[in-house]
């Protein structure tokens, strides 16, 4: 995606022209820079310097205005280049306070014309430098190159972008670890889409470098503690290749994290075998080893600006030790010679650890799962099983106020998107916009192709064995699509659609329009599919782009991951064989409710499968327009691209025919109306013929033995034969699916044989067929509230059908609470009011509800999942006076 170039970069503070071969009658450009740029802003000036020479304009540095251009750029840091201050002042230009903030103007009344492109500060600058660089490049072949850098005045709206890279194979890592090659065009992109830091993650639920200390350093107090195989060159090699990413992702403008997740294996078991000899068994020692190889290792690479750990036992260490055993690193962070962050994982943290963190005068950042270990959907889930509020996933209690600690969310793409193209802009806008919920300040998401190779076994391969699909050297190119929209998006969530537009032009030319919009469908597949039917909160026992969702009984009982908005076919228990978890049994599904008479307001099974189909229908037609306009549908990007969204469109026609499918044989269950298990058969079969049409897309194309995740063995216990090796959730490919596929029409075959029902009646039930007519709510959303004082809630709703009831959901910002409900009133004018008591409303907390309106076949929600958050938040009014922020003991 990024051609890297390695211009001396002192040469950029003195005179350098940049002259193509041939392009004698170039026009000339000057780049004036007066003053010396920090390493990120190098690497901006450098990018716009050789997309400027690429387009056959020569290119001239200088430190002062010449007295004859053509074109001319002034390029400076506000508050570091007097002549930018001067421009800033004398024009009256704006240009943001925020760090990172940008700004690219065009002076008038210059002798000849002249642009500024400025930043705050370095990274602020190098993204204007590149934003304008971008636009040179992709700008038409017939047009003026220089035209398509246009005036643009931007901040950021969250402060942390992060993405993260998790090791799992010695010989797939060493594949990119030790390229610089690799990590200058990985960086290039991470700066080019505006991601500011990068986690390199170790110890990730595996033996594999885990703890990764003794794979760098060695700790002289402790010689015994050594990575097994490992010789003291080949240590020393990747200490200094350790520093010299961290300086690389320096000179990008992106903070380099050192993450590791397990400080040894002491309390989990079957995660392979140990990579580390010698570890000191006693708890004291143990803390202390880590600790001094910790220290030893910021000394040794003063770049790294960031360490991230895991807290809960999944550490390795107990959560009753978790303040003990921490306080030895925080202090090792403390004492490293340079400024490092430090981020704790909510799951499992104790506020003493925090405090021990600020005591040794370590600032914390506490951040935490967005939507369990998959995607879901972008706005935080507005339920959190009760199983799970602790804080294994969502925000628990975090979000009280006053609070000593930043907090950033993140997103485990890793758990739904490892190997398919995905790339909506309409979701990163909206998650960014999530991200800022209780005062948040950004996200981390993880790379594409997470996980890939765990278990380290020995061996190299690609996701495609047909290489022709390959239009690259490192795979994470095949992915810019991903990357641009969580980084633009998090930079700014109403970036300019030309980001995107600019980009599917230079790829796929007159099928740009098209190819944008597969995208676009595309990418809201898995999300619903993991929002609406999830068997597990653990990227380890789903994976929504390989795994068909178990067997039909199973898959009847998968529990959606936010259950205020989703139905689930059938309430929760637990199936023979099941691979997922428990979850809370006392939430009615739709068959439940339905065959009850107390249908709710929430989407029905019927509605998740017709908006599946839909997905699946609008991502074909893109495509296949796409393949009529591409000038070469053969080209390895567009066959691809072509494939992957194929394969995420039939995703979603077999999760809608299955759930169709689920929803029918449950029917029968308890009504005992054998009419419907034709109809359950038939769409069991459309499910498998859409199974059948993933592998004929994929087999032989992609690597037929893919590895992403561990090996449950005490959940493989399939009710079916040949399959307990080949359906692996998390490794192998499509084609080893079939016979769990296949098992469910048989299922049903054997439920028709046993009970008949061909031809047979049966009767319509409410919610079998959408609401063609549903009640509409209008209500202005309710901002703020002063504590301890009622807050009154007014709606209108209009109604063609008789309302059976409007409630009143509410609760503070605290997933660890249950949402009370309060009946809204009717009175004139179709209003409905409530009232929640001013005894609800602490200084503590924010608040925040929703509106449902029922009627006979279902209802309506409001606000609506599908526009943005489905509840208001209500900021709860707070003293001015600034918190104590000493720690505090609790």
């Amino acid at each position: 995606m990024i051609r890297q170039f390695c211009v001396p970069l002192v040469v950029c503070f003195l005179s350098l022209t940049v002259i193509v071969p041939g392009a004698v009658h170039a026009k000339a450009v000057t780049l004036v820079v007066n003053s010396e740029l920090p390493a990120a802003a190098r690497h901006g000036l450098d990018y716009f310097a050789h997309a400027l020479s690429d387009k056959g304009l020569s290119v001239t540095t200088a430190k002062a205005i010449p007295k004859a251009a053509d074109s001319m750029y002034l390029i400076g840091v506000a508050g570091k280049s007097a002549a930018v201050d001067r421009l800033l002042a004398d024009h009256k230009l704006s240009l943001g306070r925020k760090p990172e903030s940008l700004l690219v103007k065009r002076i008038p009344g210059s002798s000849a014309p002249a642009t500024l492109i400025a930043g705050r500060d370095a990274r602020g600058l190098m993204y204007a430098l590149m934003e304008a660089a971008r636009a040179v490049q992709l700008s038409l072949p017939e047009s003026d190159p220089l035209a398509a850098v246009v005036d643009t005045a931007e901040s950021p709206e969250l402060a942390v972008r992060s993405v993260s890279i998790h090791l799992f194979n010695h010989d797939l890592d060493s594949e990119w670890f030790y390229s610089e090659d690799f990590w200058r065009k990985h960086f290039a992109m991470l700066a080019l889409c505006r991601f500011n830091t990068f986690a390199l993650t170790y110890a990730d639920h595996t033996a594999y470098m885990n703890p990764p200390y003794p794979f760098f350093v060695t700790v002289p107090e402790y010689p015994q503690v050594k990575a097994i195989g490992l010789s003291k060159k080949e240590q020393e090699r990747n200490l200094k290749m350790l520093k010299r990413i961290s300086e690389l992702a320096d000179e990008h403008g992106i903070d380099f994290v050192f993450s590791t997740w397990m400080q040894g294996l002491r309390i989990l078991g079957n995660l392979g075998d140990s990579t580390v000899d010698g570890l000191p068994e006693r708890f004291e020692q143990h803390r202390d080893y880590c600790a001094k190889a910790l220290g030893r290792l910021l000394k040794a690479c003063p770049k790294i600006r960031g360490v991230q750990f895991r807290m809960n036992l999944e550490s390795g260490i107990p959560e009753s030790k978790q303040a003990e055993f921490y306080t030895a690193l925080f202090e090792a962070i403390r004492d490293c010679g340079h400024p490092v962050s430090l981020d704790l994982r909510f799951k499992g943290l104790r506020y003493e650890t925090i405090n021990a963190a600020l005591t040794a005068g370590v600032p914390v950042n506490v951040s935490t799962k967005f939507w369990c270990e998959q995607m879901g959907l972008p706005y935080h889930p507005s339920i959190a099983d009760k199983h799970y509020r602790g804080g294994r996933y969502s925000y628990a209690d975090m979000l009280h106020y006053p609070r000593y600690y930043d907090v950033t969310y993140r997103l485990w793409t890793v758990g739904t998107q490892k190997i398919l193209l995905w790339g909506n802009p309409d979701y990163g806008s909206r998650f960014a916009k999530s991200c800022q919920l209780g005062g948040g300040r950004g996200f981390e998401v993880f790379a594409p192709l997470s996980n890939k190779g765990y278990g380290n076994a020995p061996g190299t391969w690609r996701i495609f064995v047909d290489r022709s699909y390959e239009h690259y050297r490192w795979e994470f190119d095949r992915y810019w699509m991903f990357y641009l929209t969580f980084g633009r998006t998090g930079y700014r969530s109403d970036v300019p659609a030309e980001v995107w537009r600019r980009e599917f032009r230079h790829r796929f030319g007159p099928a740009a329009e098209h190819v944008e919009a597969a995208y676009r469908t595309s990418g809201q597949i898995l999300t619903l599919i993991t929002a609406a039917r999830n068997h597990s909160a653990s990227e380890w026992r789903t994976w929504p782009e390989m795994e068909p969702g178990y067997i039909l009984p199973a898959y009847a009982r998968a529990v959606p991951q936010d259950l205020n908005q989703f139905y689930s076919v059938r309430a929760h228990r637990r199936v023979a064989g099941w691979r997922g978890e428990g979850w809370r049994g006392d939430i009615p599904g739709y068959v439940d409710d339905a065959t009850a008479g107390k249908l709710q307001a929430k989407w029905t099974p019927q509605q998740i499968a017709g908006r599946l189909h839909e997905l699946s229908r609008k991502t074909l037609d893109a495509v296949e327009k796409a393949h009529a306009n591409v000038p070469d549908p053969q080209s390895a990007e567009f066959k691809g691209t072509e494939l992957d969204m194929r394969i995420l469109a039939n995703i979603a026609d077999y999760h809608a025919e299955k759930t169709l499918a689920a929803t029918q044989v449950e029917l029968f269950d308890i009504t005992k109306e054998n009419g419907r298990l034709p109809i359950a058969l038939e769409h069991a079969k459309n499910a498998l013929a859409a199974w059948e049409r993933i592998v004929e897309l994929t087999d032989g194309v992609y690597y037929a033995k893919m590895n992403f995740g561990m090996f449950y063995p005490h959940t493989m216990k399939p009710p079916f034969e040949n399959t307990k090796k080949e359906a692996h959730h998390l490794r192998g490919h499509w084609k080893d699916r079939l016979p769990m596929v296949r098992y469910d029409v048989a299922y049903v075959e054997k439920l028709l044989e046993k009970h008949g029902g061909q031809g047979k009646p049966y009767k319509q039930l409410p919610g079998e067929e959408p609401l063609s007519d549903p009640p509409v709510i209008e209500h202005k959303p309710i901002t703020s509230a002063k504590p301890s004082e009622p807050l009154v809630i007014t709606t209108r709703i209009t109604s063609r059908r008789p309302l059976e009831r409007v409630l009143l959901h509410h609760r503070p910002l605290n997933q660890k609470l249950d949402w009370q409900t309060i009946e809204m009133r009717g009175g004139e004018k179709n209003l409905y009011t409530a009232t929640i008591p001013g005894k609800n409303f602490s200084p503590s907390w924010d608040y925040m509800y929703y509106i449902e309106a029922r009627v006979a076949g279902g209802g309506m929600l409001w606000p609506s999942w599908e526009k943005g958050w489905p509840y208001v938040v209500v900021r709860v009014e707070r003293s001015t006076v600034p918190p104590d922020t000493r720690p505090r003991r609790v």
